[in-house]
């Protein structure tokens, strides 16, 4: 499994959601949204998302993860948590699926090496969201700001493309709101209203820089843990 041979996915569901909504998918740079849930089916249609029983998904997702040798690559444990509850250990398949799980995936959540790495950047990120006190959207109830990916990807040595737009909008309250609406006023797109319909659109972009920035970060880790590999390894040539 080598850094650029990777799966690299994230899902986006409500807390107390069963089984996620959304997944978005990155192989060989190649991105795709697929849809977990059948009540969002007139959304994901107007889309161009195909719409996947979750079980069947992940099922396929695993397999390719093994038969191709790719690690599947996630921010945080959350999506790892979500799977082995899809699978339990009630058939040998469920358990071959959870083995698999549990060799190749990779969390790839960056925070501490951000810090001990780039600490004058990840500080200068941390205490303008501080300065901004209230109107921060990563402030915690305690104060603390919340390092997470968002914020990582506006490091300036990072270089993310997309670091203005991710993040922006709020998945949880986008996927209740379309439910809502899909739900009272028929299962139609064009029931939305004009402003559920930005949101949903929204929702998709916020999936695909997840996804794309999560992949950024882990390929720019990849990299600098290589040139000071290298680095390392020409002083200690010289020296001999």
């Amino acid at each position: 499994m080598d850094d650029f041979g990777c799966i690299f996915f994230d899902v986006e569901m409500r807390k107390d959601d069963e089984y996620p909504a959304l997944v978005g998918v990155l192989v060989d740079e190649e991105f795709t949204i697929t849809c977990l849930e059948e009540g969002l089916r007139p959304a994901a249609k107007h889309a161009g998302l195909e719409v996947v029983n979750p079980h069947e998904f992940f099922t396929a997702l695993l397999l390719k993860a093994e038969e191709e040798d790719r690690a599947l690559v996630a921010y945080t444990l959350h999506e790892f948590e979500i799977l082995e509850k899809i699978f339990d250990e009630n058939s040998d398949e469920n358990k071959h699926l959870l083995d698999i799980l549990h060799r190749r995936y990779v969390n790839a959540n960056a925070r501490k090496w951000f810090r001990k790495h780039y600490r004058e950047s990840y500080d200068m990120i941390e205490q303008r969201e501080q300065q901004r006190g209230r109107r921060s959207r990563y402030r915690r109830q305690n104060g603390n700001i919340r390092m997470g990916l968002n914020l990582l990807l506006q490091i300036p040595e990072v270089a993310y493309p997309g670091a203005d737009e991710a993040g922006r909008g709020s998945p949880a309250n986008t996927l209740r709101d379309v439910r809502d609406h899909l739900n009272r006023k028929g299962p139609t797109y064009d029931s939305l209203t004009a402003t559920v319909k930005r949101k949903w659109t929204n929702l998709l972009k916020y999936l695909r820089h997840d996804v794309e920035g999560m992949a950024h970060i882990y390929r720019f880790i990849q990299e600098r843990e290589a040139q000071w590999a290298d680095m390392m390894g020409a002083q200690g040539r010289r020296r001999g």
